[in-house]
Formats: C-alpha cells, sequence, structure tokens
C-alpha cells in the first residue's frame, strides 16, 4: 500500500537554512574567534573601564562583591596559621601587595581582560622569608596568542600554551618583559622564556570546552556601552546647541540690498545681540522678537537609558539596580532577590576562580616550601578552610533571629555561622572566655556571662585572705616598733599575744567560712532532695502507703535541713564571735602599742630631767 502523504518534517527554527532573522557568522572552533579578536578586544575592554562610568563602575562592583576584604584560609593546625600570617606580608614579588590585595588585583586584570597569569617564585633561603616562596602576577599580554609550530618531541604551542601528547598543559611561554612597547609585533619563540606549568597559574572563566584563552566579560556588551556613550554625548551637545540660540529679532525686508530700512546702516555692520539676566531693549519701529522653543529631553532619554542599561547589566551579569543605582520603584523584597541571585554568581566566582584556580594552587606551593625548607613538618595537617568575606544583613535582628533558630534546630553548627560570618570560631571562643572570667572577676554580669558559684566563693576568699594578712602585717608592723625599746618586752610580749590570737581568730573566721559553704551547699542539696521528693510524692498521690512514706521522708529531710540550717547559724555566730575577739585583739594591740609610746616618752622625759640635774650640779 503507497502513502500518498509527504512525511512530516520537525526542525528547529533556530537551525533552518535562510532564516533571515539570522545573520550567519559561521562556528568556529573555541579557539579561533580568540587569535582573531582578543587582543582587539581587550584593548576596547580597557579603554571602555577608563573612559565609560558603567564600565568602570560594574569592574569594581564585581571585585568588591567577590574579594571585599579577603578570602581567608582557616588552618586545623595552628603553626600553619602563625606561619601563614606572615607568608600573607611577604608573599608579593613587586612587595606592593599582601596575598589579599593579589587577589584584588588578580580578580579586576580577569574582570577586565578575561584572564591572568600568577607565577611561583622559588626563593632563596638567605632571602630571609618565612617561607622561601613568593608569587608574581602577570598581566594576559605577557602569554603572546600566537601558535608556534610542533615542537621536537612532538607538544604544541596553543596560544602560548605548550600541551603534550595526551593534551595536558606542560608549560607557558612567557615575554620577558611587558610587550605594550611593540604591541601589535610578531613575537618568536626566542624572545620568551619557558616556565613550567607547576610554577604558573592561569585565571580564567573558560566558556567553551577546549577554550585555552579567557575572553573579557566586557565584551558582550562593549558595543552597547559605546552606543550609550555616543548618545549620551551627542545628547548632551544638542542641548548646549539649542541653549546657546536664545531669542530672533526680525524687521521688514530692506528695499536696498544691503541697508538696513530702519536705520539706514549696513547690515554686515551690525552684530548680535547677547541676551543676559535682567536685561532690557528697547526695538525700532517695525523690529518684533521671537523666542524660539527649544527641544527638551522628554521621556524618550530616561526610556531609552533604562532600557539601554538593563541589557548592559544583564550581559555582564549585575542586577541593574547594583550597577546603576536606580532603585525606582522597587521594593525591599524584590531588592532581596535581586541581591541573592547575585551573591549566588558571585560565590560560584569566589569558588571557582579565586579558590579553586589561585588560592590552592598557591597554597600547595607555599605548603612544599615550607616542607623543604623545615620550618613546617612532613607529616603536619594541612586541613584549610577557606571563609570568604562575610555577606552584610539586610535586616540585622531578623537575619541573627534565623541563624540562632537554625543553631537551635540542629540545622546548623555554631562554628559554621561564626565562618559565615568572616570570624575565627576558636578565637571567638577564647575572646568570649576571657570576657566572661573578667566580668566574673569584677563582679560584672551581662547576657553573655555565666554566673560561675566556684568563681565568686574563691573570690570571696581571696579578698577575706587579703584583709587578713593586711590585718596582720599591721600587727607585725606594731610589734617592731616596739622592739627598740629595752623597757617594752611585755608590750612585745603582748603583742605577739594578740597576734596570734588573732591569728587563731582568723584561722577560726575561715575554718567557719568554709564550714558555712559546706553548709549552704549541703542545704542546696538537701533543698533538691525536698523538691524531688516533693514532686514524687505529687505523683504518687493516689497511693495512699507511699504517701504516708514519702511525707514521713519530707517531713526527716526538712528537720534535717532545720538541724542544718541551725548548725549553720551556730558557725555564723562562730564565726562572728571569732571576728570580735580577732577585733578585740587589734584594739588591744593598739592599746599595748600606745602604752609602749606613753613609756618611751616618760623614759625621754626621765632621761631630760637627769641630764638637767647634772648640768645644775
Amino acid at each position: 500500500m503507497t502513502n500518498k502523504h509527504p512525511p512530516v518534517m520537525a526542525f528547529w527554527q533556530a537551525g533552518k537554512p535562510g532564516n533571515k532573522a539570522f545573520r550567519d557568522k559561521g562556528d568556529p572552533g573555541p579557539n579561533i574567534a580568540n587569535l582573531a579578536n582578543l587582543r582587539t578586544a581587550r584593548m576596547r575592554a580597557r579603554d571602555a573601564v577608563r573612559n565609560i562610568p558603567l564600565a568602570s563602575r560594574a569592574i569594581d562592583l564585581d571585585v568588591t562583591n567577590i574579594v571585599g576584604t579577603g578570602i581567608v584560609p582557616r588552618f586545623e593546625e595552628r603553626p600553619l596559621s602563625a606561619l601563614w600570617r606572615e607568608f600573607e606580608d611577604e608573599c608579593d614579588a613587586s612587595g606592593i601587595y599582601d596575598i589579599y590585595g593579589l587577589q584584588e588585583a588578580a580578580v579586576r586584570a580577569w574582570r577586565e581582560t578575561g584572564e591572568c597569569f600568577i607565577r611561583l617564585r622559588p626563593r632563596r633561603a638567605s632571602d630571609g622569608l618565612a617561607v622561601p616562596m613568593q608569587v608574581e602576577l602577570l598581566e594576559a599580554d605577557m602569554v603572546p596568542l600566537q601558535n608556534f609550530p610542533i615542537l621536537s618531541n612532538g607538544n604544541r604551542i596553543v596560544q602560548g600554551v605548550e600541551f603534550n601528547g595526551i593534551g595536558q598543559r606542560v608549560a607557558y611561554w612567557v615575554h620577558k618583559q611587558h610587550p605594550g612597547d611593540n604591541y601589535g609585533l610578531q613575537v618568536s619563540q626566542g624572545e620568551l622564556t619557558r616556565v613550567p606549568a607547576d610554577r604558573i597559574i592561569h585565571i580564567y572563566e573558560p566558556l567553551r570546552p577546549g577554550q585555552v584563552r579567557g575572553f573579557p566579560p566586557l565584551a558582550t556588551v562593549l558595543q552597547r556601552m559605546q552606543q550609550k556613550n555616543d548618545f549620551d554625548e551627542a545628547t548632551l551637545e544638542r542641548q548646549k546647541l539649542a541653549s546657546s540660540l536664545t531669542a530672533v529679532f526680525t524687521r521688514p525686508v530692506p528695499e536696498t540690498e544691503g541697508v538696513d530700512p530702519i536705520t539706514g546702516e549696513s547690515i554686515d555692520g551690525r552684530e548680535m545681540a547677547e541676551i543676559e539676566p535682567g536685561s532690557a531693549y528697547t526695538l525700532y519701529p517695525g523690529e518684533d522678537v521671537k523666542f524660539p522653543s527649544l527641544p527638551s529631553l522628554g521621556g524618550e532619554y530616561e526610556a531609552f537609558a533604562r532600557v539601554n542599561g538593563r541589557d548592559i547589566a544583564a550581559g555582564f551579569g549585575l542586577p541593574y539596580e547594583l550597577l546603576t543605582g536606580d532603585f525606582q520603584g522597587m521594593s525591599d523584597r524584590t531588592v532581596r532577590v535581586l541581591i541573592n541571585e547575585y551573591r549566588r554568581r558571585v560565590e560560584q566566582h569566589q569558588w571557582h576562580r579565586v579558590i579553586r584556580q589561585m588560592m590552592r594552587p598557591i597554597k600547595a606551593a607555599w605548603l612544599t616550601a615550607a616542607k623543604l625548607s623545615g620550618v613546617a613538618r612532613d607529616s603536619i595537617d594541612d586541613t584549610v578552610r577557606w571563609v570568604p568575606p562575610a555577606w552584610p544583613y539586610f535586616h540585622p535582628v531578623q537575619d541573627v533571629q534565623a541563624l540562632t533558630m537554625e543553631v537551635k534546630a540542629g540545622l546548623r553548627s555554631q562554628s559554621d555561622v561564626i565562618h559565615s560570618r568572616g570570624n575565627d570560631p576558636d578565637q571567638v571562643r577564647r575572646e568570649r572566655a576571657a570576657e566572661q572570667a573578667d566580668d566574673q572577676r569584677a563582679g560584672v554580669y551581662s547576657t553573655t556571662t555565666v554566673y560561675d558559684p566556684e568563681i565568686e566563693r574563691s573570690s570571696a576568699r581571696a579578698r577575706s585572705d587579703m584583709v587578713a594578712q593586711a590585718e596582720a602585717q599591721k600587727a607585725r608592723g606594731a610589734a617592731m616598733e616596739s622592739v627598740a625599746a629595752s623597757t617594752a618586752n611585755q608590750a612585745i610580749a603582748e603583742a605577739n599575744k594578740a597576734k596570734a590570737k588573732a591569728l587563731e581568730a582568723e584561722a577560726r573566721a575561715h575554718d567557719a567560712e568554709e564550714a558555712m559553704n559546706r553548709s549552704a551547699d549541703e542545704l542546696n542539696r538537701l533543698q533538691g532532695e525536698i523538691a524531688k521528693a516533693r514532686a514524687e510524692s505529687e505523683a504518687l498521690a493516689a497511693d495512699d502507703e507511699r504517701k504516708t512514706r514519702m511525707e514521713a521522708l519530707v517531713r526527716e529531710i526538712e528537720a534535717r535541713e532545720q538541724s542544718t540550717q541551725r548548725e549553720a547559724e551556730h558557725r555564723l555566730e562562730l564565726a562572728l564571735h571569732a571576728a570580735e575577739e580577732a577585733r578585740e585583739a587589734r584594739e588591744h594591740a593598739r592599746k599595748l602599742q600606745k602604752e609602749d609610746y606613753r613609756i618611751k616618752q616618760l623614759e625621754r622625759q626621765g632621761a631630760e630631767q637627769v641630764l638637767a640635774d647634772l648640768s645644775d650640779e
């Protein structure tokens, strides 16, 4: 049986031949387009950053959010953390940046020109570095774009990158100096330096598999940026020309060519009048003045700028509102959605470019150099956690409450929350513990301070010991002063007795205080038992026998509590009595000191009287 109907053909409109909606440009490989256009695209991207505000703002916005104050490693081993802090300031071969400044410069170069290179530079031990290694930041121009003939070992060089037979990068061919002075000239291999691939870090975002070099992200929107810049300049020039024409004076047509019909003067000899604020002019009969209707911007300029700005922001991967600062008609919820979407893109760049392509190779080379130089053990644990800068809160109160609820619900750990805020959990805990200890010693309590009765009792005992030592010192001083006089032996003995009595009283007071603390602990324990017994009694109220037994137990515990309380009161009375005895001993010592002083005075007066009698004789 023959089918009379032709077969139905299905196709994609985008792939239909002859579709006039498309301008076919061919389909080159991932590196052919770079070979032809990359140098020009870089040049135009740099020029746009220098001269077009939106381009400069786009680069600054990405660099600020991707790097911020720096993506920091948190090592498990404290010696590695200390060694890294020294490396942070010594890492740059040029001596300009620290490691986080290098992050900023590398990301800026990547977002502006599509890529950048970092060369690892081993150093000598005599250079005085904590770890004998530094890094050197290279612009994309330092690696040429030319393809070179296949080498004798079978390796091929594609746009300055050497590949072996299985497609691995084995080396980079680097200019000895920046080629900007002879830009555009052909480069031979003799003018380049071959650097092994393990000494070069290449930061770029491959958009196609097999792409060797990075293309400037601004290339997608450069044409629109330039068109908007040209439109802005044309609009400004139009407004300047329009504002130059203020008024038009009219007069009758002259009867004689070149002669003013009103004044009879030569028309060529008359100059254009300038109108100034507050001026008044007299017109001749037959003259008139008209003020032209000057063109205004209207609403088309703002509409064009907004639509064009949205296309530019979308092409570069930025929210239009952040790029332009135009939040007109936006609610805070909408802004939050846009910024959260942008943050996902930024986190992608942080982990795929800065951490994976840049910081991990630097950390690996740094650790190898540290082990080879002997400043780090071969068996040291190099586990590290990379911590990007924290995002600011949208709503501080609500955001902190949400984080607290996540921790309480077990969805996140407290350490993870601290890491997400860009801080070190170990350092935060040490600082909190130190603050709480300082607050408790000072007797200051806040919402973050945990009350510790043992620390409070230790502080009270320390204060009591200090008072007792001060009193004993005073007693010893008083006794030592009375040693000088031979007639004060009795006073010294009495003072020593008073001192011994005071020490004995202080010991009794200390014992009474300890006994009181033990009684307080016992009282607290008994109160806990009472509370527990009462709870059990209430739970077993239905069982009369158990209820009676529990009531008897409660009465027994209450009797023990009363007895313990009476004992504590008695011990407190003993302590007070001992303190009173100590006070009386100190008072007696002071009286003895006064009596000793009076005896000395009498002796001095007697000696003076004897001398006076002798002088009279």
